[in-house]
């Protein structure tokens, strides 16, 4: 195992233990896996009061700089949020609350600790054209590249606005996700059994709370069946090809430790959703990744049959990643992307193995 991913999954896992002094190459790639996992702010906190003897100084310093500089930023996005929600409120608009903004408060000791760039909300459909309304008044526009609006609020579940002075990003969701991933979602019993937040808006249930994550990961993990079966899932998981971020799990870890959410329950919900196989798989990494004493094996064989030019790229990423995780070099961050159409003629992207 690579000392970078070895000393990720050791302050993470309790099954894993820290491997002596990394090299400088080796912390550098400790540092670009921690942030592209998104969990440099969150293991910052861990370095600021536990030493690492693994790490160069140099590194923990930029680990702790991380986590001070989230705070803040932290402290700047809930106060955005709370003006925009002053507004939303007055205009006696209902909405809950969404990932980072609400995760960040709600199962996190420090808000600091759990990274978000943007805002997301969910209102009801038929409150969207009020809610844009109200929000093209303090000052939101859609950004200068978007499809037309008319275009995103017929075929996505989502829209992304810019406040305008201040370069923030906000996103209204008017479903949790596409239709095609999440297809039975009810949005009345999603919205009557959601729990209002101590300042008036409002915030999922747990159980929907963690189906909704869980889902939320699966679509962005294009290898996530291949990856669950594996015997060194843990390594491919953290590999950047993977896809996953690593916060997006540990959300999920937390949010059933805190919340007292069953795996049972949770993959119950995703199945009554139709995501039940995908958020099996990332359960299948909760397990491997966390300790737990109530687990359910949600992973399941592939159930659905892949194209030839799907499959053949798959496997050569497949093999393209473990060729890199028993090499000598650094673990490479991107590779170019490739469109690859499925089964069901939906155009996914993974990435294509033609770098240097």
């Amino acid at each position: 195992m690579k000392p970078e991913i070895q000393l990720l999954l050791s302050m993470i896992s309790d099954g894993v233990r820290a491997p002596a002094a990394l090299t400088p190459e080796q912390s550098a790639s400790f540092l670009a896996l921690c942030r592209h996992h998104r969990v440099d702010s969150y293991l910052g906190h861990h370095v600021q009061n536990n030493r690492c003897p693994a790490l160069p100084e140099e590194t923990s310093r930029k680990m702790i700089a991380s986590l001070h500089g989230a705070k803040l930023r932290a402290r700047r996005m809930l106060e955005n949020f709370q003006r925009v929600a002053n507004d939303l409120h007055r205009n006696g608009i209902e909405f809950a609350a969404l990932k980072g903004i609400d995760l960040s408060a709600r199962i996190y000791d420090d808000p600091g600790l759990r990274t978000f760039d943007d805002i997301d909300i969910l209102v009801r459909g038929g409150d969207v054209s009020r809610v844009l309304e109200v929000l093209a008044r303090i000052g939101f526009e859609t950004p200068a590249r978007l499809l037309p609006a008319s275009w995103v609020r017929k075929y996505h579940f989502h829209l992304p606005l810019v406040h305008k002075e201040e370069k923030w990003m906000l996103e209204v969701h008017w479903r949790l996700m596409d239709q095609r991933i999440l297809p039975d979602v009810g949005e009345e019993e999603l919205w009557d059994s959601m729990r209002r937040s101590p300042a008036g808006y409002r915030i999922l249930s747990p159980v929907h709370y963690v189906a909704y994550l869980a889902a939320h990961a699966a679509k962005h993990g294009i290898l996530n069946r291949r990856i669950a079966v594996h015997p060194r899932c843990s390594e491919f998981l953290l590999h950047p090809y993977s896809e996953i971020r690593l916060i997006w799990l540990i959300d999920i870890a937390r949010l059933m430790a805190v919340e007292k959410v069953s795996p049972e329950d949770a993959l119950a919900t995703a199945a009554d959703w139709g995501c039940g196989d995908s958020a099996g798989d990332i359960q299948a990494f909760c397990n491997t990744l966390f300790s737990s004493d109530s687990k359910a094996d949600g992973s399941a064989e592939f159930g659905r049959r892949e194209g030839i030019v799907e499959r053949q790229v798959k496997v050569r990423l497949m093999n393209k990643m473990q060729q890199e995780l028993d090499g000598e070099d650094p673990c490479a961050e991107s590779l170019p992307w490739l469109l690859v159409p499925n089964k069901t003629f939906h155009v996914r992207p993974i990435r294509l193995l033609t770098h240097g």
